[in-house]
């Protein structure tokens, strides 16, 4: 089951550093890749957006799914822990491509330093580990078979 979880994993981080490599080398080619000089709201937007990506909306979506699982007070499967893990790694790694459209959006110096250690931050937290796979199967007391 952690296989799968890493598998998912990668196949929303990987596409993320492709794209960082390929505008790197566009960039360095010359050829102008901001389509827009963004003004402090803009930058706002984006600063407030990956924060919400990367640590409120994960939180409030664990939370409602714990709620929701107590309420019914029955044993959580393997199948619906899965499904959980994976939207709320999804929900994080949104974070990631923010990167991107802020920096095409030509975001100041500033916010998007601040955007992009919170991007890295979401790639290194949401991470499935091993020792985080077990704290959670311990928290929703999934049985591996």
């Amino acid at each position: 089951m952690r296989l799968n979880l890493k598998k998912f994993y990668f196949v929303f981080v990987l596409p993320f550093f492709f794209l960082m490599i390929f505008l790197f080398i566009i960039q360095k080619t010359g050829v102008q890749i901001i389509i827009y000089e963004s003004s402090r709201i803009i930058s706002f937007v984006f600063l407030i957006l990956s924060v919400l990506f990367a640590f409120v909306v994960p939180l409030w979506y664990r939370l409602t799914f714990l709620k929701n699982w107590q309420d019914k007070e029955i044993e959580l499967n393997r199948k619906e822990f899965l499904n959980f893990e994976k939207n709320y790694m999804i929900l994080p790694l949104i974070t990631p491509y923010i990167i991107i459209v802020s920096y095409v959006f030509g975001v100041s110096k500033i916010p998007m330093g601040v955007i992009a250690v919170i991007g890295i931050y979401s790639i290194y937290y949401y991470y499935p580990s091993k020792r985080r796979y077990n704290l959670e199967k311990r928290i929703f007391n999934i049985k591996e078979q």
